[in-house]
Order: C-alpha cells, then sequence, then structure tokens
C-alpha cells in the first residue's frame, strides 16, 4: 500500500458493543401485584438467545375476609430479532417456549396447585435507549396444556377473556 499523503485520516461509524447477556425486569398486564425478572444469553451475539424468566405475582380482591392467592409463573424460551438488525432504534423481536405457573393459598391445607403452559409465540418491540438500556413491550401468546393438578383448563391464557397478556419492561444488556 503507497499513501500519497503523509497521514490520511478516515472518520468510522461508533463501535457497538456484542450483547452476550441481558437482564430484564417487568410488570404484565393480568398480573397487577407483581414484578418479574429474566436473564437472557445470546448464543448469536446481539440475535439468538436463550432467556429465562421468573414472575411473581399476587392476586386479591381486597373484599372484607378474602385472602390472597400467590403465583409462581417461571418460563423458558427461545428468542430472535429476525427482521431488524443489531444497529435499528427498534427492533421486533419473537419468541417460543414453555413455562409453568404454581399458585398456592394463604389458607392453611389448600393444594398447591400447577399449570403448564406453551409460549407458543410472543412478539415484542424494543427501543434501544443507547448501548446498554432497552425498553420492551411484549404480547404473550401462552396456551395452558390444561394438565391434572392444574387450574387453567386448556386452552389460551387470556387477561380477561380478551386480552393476551402485555408486558412492559426495562432491558440491561451486558
Amino acid at each position: 500500500v503507497v499513501l500519497e499523503e503523509e497521514s490520511l485520516e478516515i472518520e468510522l461509524r461508533p463501535l457497538r458493543k456484542q450483547t452476550r447477556l441481558a437482564t430484564e425486569m417487568y410488570w404484565t398486564y393480568g398480573q397487577l401485584l407483581g414484578i418479574g425478572l429474566g436473564q437472557r444469553y445470546y448464543l448469536k451475539a446481539d440475535y439468538w438467545f436463550l432467556s429465562g424468566e421468573f414472575c411473581y405475582y399476587i392476586q386479591h380482591s381486597f373484599v372484607e375476609n378474602s385472602r390472597p392467592v400467590f403465583h409462581y409463573d417461571l418460563k423458558f424460551l427461545f428468542g430472535s430479532y429476525p427482521f431488524t438488525p443489531v444497529g435499528s432504534r427498534f427492533r421486533i423481536g419473537l419468541s417460543s417456549g414453555i413455562g409453568g405457573i404454581m399458585t398456592s393459598y394463604s389458607v392453611p391445607g389448600m393444594p398447591v396447585n400447577r399449570d403448564i403452559y406453551l409460549n407458543v409465540l410472543n412478539i415484542w418491540l424494543e427501543w434501544n435507549l443507547g448501548s446498554k438500556w432497552t425498553l420492551l413491550l411484549r404480547q404473550e401468546g401462552k396456551y395452558s396444556l390444561g394438565l391434572e393438578g392444574g387450574l387453567l383448563g386448556r386452552g389460551w391464557l387470556m387477561v380477561g377473556d380478551h386480552f393476551p397478556p402485555l408486558t412492559l419492561g426495562l432491558v440491561r444488556k451486558w
């Protein structure tokens, strides 16, 4: 290579650190008195990931003499961003997986119930706020298998029989 000038200045676009891990904190409509945490591990940086999520929420009618019910929702997902490149301000993602909800009661002697569901298809939009933080809005497609020992029966899990669960979250990339 022969340079005709003594120094040559080339302007490059800023480099973006590849994401291998991300932590989520979220709230889901339909699980009003609760909070969820998740951890992603990217198999291919910023593109394919495995995720484990846990949400704890309380169901309570707040009527005199009523007792709360406690739910523990654990799910494992495989996700990707098939439609938008890494540097996009807004990214669309898809995921699928399996989960379970364990239900316990504040009344002594009540059984613990377990419901298994498929996360058939979750669709979400992420708004990148910079290099480390992202806002998340996700629609969840959960289908309960209706197995013995559960409460939900077979069918789609909806909020108020009309809407699929909708999740709002904050993601921290590492």
